[in-house]
């Protein structure tokens, strides 16, 4: 139980890797507590919010859509992506946020990658992935989802204009966008499919394995990691947990350094 500070957490599964934790205690100072929550149900981690008493969860795979449900009221991102990644206990009820799409805009404009008139493609229709999706339509890209699920890619690409294809026919035409963004996790195999040239920029969300991080340097492509989209969506995160502004420059050296 959190007694003397106030508490925040991660849930999901797996959460051992996260970088979570030294993020937000470079953000405070170590003024709050933050811990890893492991669940594989929505379920689970809500037992565990109560449990623990914490005053805010950040929510990872598979959960971001699970715990919808549990939320009784959803910001406009998160009731269109129907994915939620920050859980705040506010005025005694459970409020839902996704930040997701922040960080997504964030880590591609650190790098330098503008993605208006230019073709883009998401790998993937989860939670993640429409986050990914929703930050490259507003930022006007050329879209097209990819899926394993044609219908789920369909219904993803229905949100934002966007084309929609089965996976492997993206994959197989994976030289005609000039970004993609990897929401797959690495057991997905699509590291073995995808073909790049020197002139694409691949935004890689699994940051814990990098699936796509070799076939980047073998092929002269730019690599965004993942880190940078956890930092871009944990600062929004982090202000709606405390309030408060956290340390952006400490949060950025404790991801340098981990």
């Amino acid at each position: 139980m959190c007694t003397e500070k106030k508490c925040f957490g991660l849930t999901g599964m797996p959460v051992s890797q996260s970088k979570s934790p030294a993020l937000f205690r470079a953000a405070y100072q170590g003024r709050y507590e933050y811990g890893l929550f492991p669940a594989a149900t929505a379920d689970e981690a809500m037992r565990l919010f109560r449990e623990h008493g914490l005053q805010g969860m950040n929510v990872t795979m598979p959960l971001k859509e699970p715990v919808l449900p549990f939320m009784a009221t959803l910001d406009e991102s998160a009731a269109l992506l129907q994915a939620v990644n920050t859980v705040v206990w506010q005025q005694g009820a459970l409020q839902g946020y996704n930040t997701d799409v922040q960080g997504v805009a964030g880590a591609l404009a650190e790098a330098g990658i503008a993605v208006n008139g230019r073709r883009c493609v998401v790998l993937g229709a989860g939670g993640a992935g429409r986050a990914a999706a929703c930050a490259l339509a507003q930022a006007g890209a050329i879209l097209t989802i990819a899926n394993r699920s044609a219908g789920r890619a369909g219904a993803a690409a229905k949100l934002f204009h966007a084309a929609a294809l089965p996976l492997a026919e993206a994959l197989q035409r994976s030289a005609e966008y000039e970004v993609i963004v990897n929401t797959l996790p690495a057991a997905t195999g699509v590291a073995a499919q995808l073909r790049l040239e020197p002139q694409q920029a691949v935004l890689d969300a699994d940051y814990a394995h990098k699936p796509l991080l070799a076939l980047c340097r073998n092929a002269g492509a730019t690599y965004i990691d993942g880190s940078r989209w956890l930092l871009h969506q944990a600062i929004p995160a982090y202000r709606l947990f405390t309030g408060e502004e956290p340390d952006v420059a400490a949060m950025t050296q404790a991801l340098f350094i981990l």
